[in-house]
């Protein structure tokens, strides 16, 4: 049996639906990747210092093979979500539409884990975009007719002010988005 429906909404501009799935864990595993980037320089004689940027970003996962009560198998991928299991214990876990697993819940020790970047992945991008245009619009109309101003300070500003209120609508949207889906699981799964 496939992942059954048990909800469906809008919230912020994103319809979706969530799906649960719940079984018995025959096995899991987890791992990790890293990805290193960065820029290095200097260092060209024996008393000089390097310098430069270096960022990592790790991603988890956790495959859980999960046996169905009717007997059908799944490998689901989880990732950015940890739930821990053992082999014989009984697991629900939930899915967006598009096949985003959000959140889980070890039915043997009631523990409930949600994924740490969902935020990110329901982030409104269009909405953040129309109104960071859109302030940055503003900001030019109301400065336009002022020949005494500085252009080079005002536009970084005008950008800088779009940004910003694009990011704040985005993180806004995404957030209630995220809290409408969890709903949805939580009504499930007692809390």
């Amino acid at each position: 049996m496939a992942a059954k429906k048990i909800g469906e909404g809008k919230a912020a501009q994103f319809t979706y639906e969530v799906y649960e799935l719940s079984g018995e864990v025959q096995s899991e595993t987890t791992r990790s990747e890293t990805e290193v980037t960065g820029q290095i320089h200097g260092g060209g004689g024996p008393y000089s210092y390097v310098q430069g940027r270096i960022k990592s970003k790790t991603t988890r996962y956790q495959t859980i093979m999960l046996r169905e009560d009717d007997g059908t198998e799944h490998a689901i991928e989880l990732v950015n979500m940890v739930l821990p299991c053992t082999a014989g214990q009984r697991v629900t876990l939930w899915r967006l539409g598009g096949g985003v697993w959000f959140r889980g819940v070890n039915r043997n020790t009631q523990q409930t884990v949600a994924r740490s970047d969902l935020g990110k992945v329901l982030f409104a991008w269009i909405p953040a975009i129309l109104a960071g245009i859109g302030t940055f619009l503003v900001l030019l109309t109301m400065n336009t007719a002022d020949d005494t101003i500085d252009w080079l300070g005002f536009t970084v500003f005008m950008a800088v002010g779009g940004y910003g209120v694009g990011w704040v609508v985005g993180t806004v949207m995404g957030s209630k988005r995220k809290s409408a889906i969890h709903a949805v699981a939580a009504q499930r799964d007692g809390g």
